[in-house]
């Protein structure tokens, strides 16, 4: 869903800093790939910072599948 309902805003002539998330899904027999740089607010913003988290902990043996559901639900 988010990746094809993302609509950018504007082209950024220099992007000097910050950081770049890319989300890739499955539709169909096709690979869609999204990529964005500095999500600061709405769902890219909100997934991004879930899956950095989950991301976090896995690597930090502290997984807790219950957290990121709730987590999920609340998006």
């Amino acid at each position: 869903m988010l990746i094809e309902n993302f609509r950018g805003v504007g082209i950024p002539l220099n992007i000097a800093d910050g950081f770049t998330v890319t989300f890739r899904c499955v539709k169909d027999d096709e690979l869609w790939t999204l990529w964005i740089h500095n999500p600061m607010e709405g769902k890219a913003f909100q997934f991004s910072d879930l899956f950095r988290q989950l991301i976090k902990d896995s690597f930090d043996n502290k997984m807790n599948e219950t957290k990121y559901l709730k987590l999920l639900d609340e998006i």
